[in-house]
């Protein structure tokens, strides 16, 4: 089971991220896209194009962790400014 921090903030990055990237590319796109540091221990989540796959990127003090997820049912919610972040608590992050 993988668990966050407690009370870590959860970002949804506005707009589709290739699926391709890896751990350096995400690290790049949260500094210089999100404006946040990929080492804060936050949450990070980005979504394919279609919006079945999404990565989910986050550091816990041990070393950085990604994590691919395909949705078999449904999609991830695309937050309303495709170009903006959304901050979500844990327990906001609906798939749908």
């Amino acid at each position: 089971m993988i668990a966050f921090a407690a009370g870590a903030e959860v970002w949804i990055a506005g707009g589709a991220t290739r699926m391709r990237s890896g751990m350096n590319s995400l690290a790049l796109k949260v500094r210089q896209g999100l404006g946040r540091d990929p080492l804060n221990h936050e949450v990070f989540c980005f979504r394919g194009c279609i919006g079945d796959l999404i990565k989910v990127f986050w550091h816990d003090g041990g070393g950085m962790s990604l994590c691919l997820k395909r949705l078999e049912a449904g999609k991830l919610i695309r937050p309303s400014s495709r170009e903006r972040p959304c901050r979500f608590q844990r327990r906001s992050l609906v798939f749908y």
